[in-house]
């Protein structure tokens, strides 16, 4: 693919987010999500391993496995993000510093 065909693509792909169509980017963030979890289960099974033999070793696997369960959630996490975002309520302070009442 050339540069310009990517740089195409891209723009393409812009459009349609932009224009509210998330179902490619919520395929990617469940398959990066997957991945991840895919890491954190290996990575804890490697733990699990070392434990009692290699305790470096199994405290750095047990590490990174759960940074990659951290963001394996944080990013199954953000499609529902996207399609229902919070809702916040703010309520106004009514400040009066001496001022005149009228």
């Amino acid at each position: 693919m050339s540069i310009t065909e990517m740089v195409e693509s891209l723009q393409a792909a812009g459009e349609v987010v932009n224009r509210g169509v998330l179902s490619n980017a919520e395929r990617v963030l469940k398959a990066q999500a997957l991945v991840l979890n895919t890491v954190f289960s290996e990575t804890a099974r490697r733990a699990a391993l070392n434990i009692g033999t290699h305790i470096g070793a199994m405290e750095t696997y047990m590490r990174l496995a759960l940074m990659a369960q951290s963001q394996s959630r944080a990013t199954f996490e953000t499609p529902a993000a996207i399609k229902n975002p919070p809702i916040v309520f703010a309520r106004q302070a009514n400040i009066n510093n001496g001022g005149s009442s009228k």
